[in-house]
């Protein structure tokens, strides 16, 4: 990115830019499908052990025992502490 700072300046401003990453989360009870955002030079495991309570997932869909989808929303935050995996599809 070039710009009047040069394109290895750092411009700070409050927005944070992120990188989508479609993933499946199992939790204890469900599996979830969705979007998982982590900062651009972060890898997915990065994201998931930082210490806030918890991660966002955007355009989820909540997955039941049975295979069959709960709902689907475009946000959804889940706890941390009731994540057992993450498989990124790609990252």
């Amino acid at each position: 990115m070039d710009d009047e700072y040069g394109s290895r300046s750092k411009i700070f401003s409050q927005v944070i830019r992120k990188n989508s990453v479609k993933s499946k989360i199992q939790t204890t009870n469900h599996l979830i499908e969705g979007n998982i955002h982590i900062q651009l030079d972060n890898r997915v495991i990065d994201e998931l052990v930082q210490n806030d309570d918890f991660i966002a997932v955007t355009e989820a869909t909540v997955i039941g025992a049975d295979g069959k989808a709960l709902f689907k929303v475009p946000f959804l935050t889940v706890n941390r502490s009731q994540i057992i995996w993450v498989m990124p599809e790609e990252e």
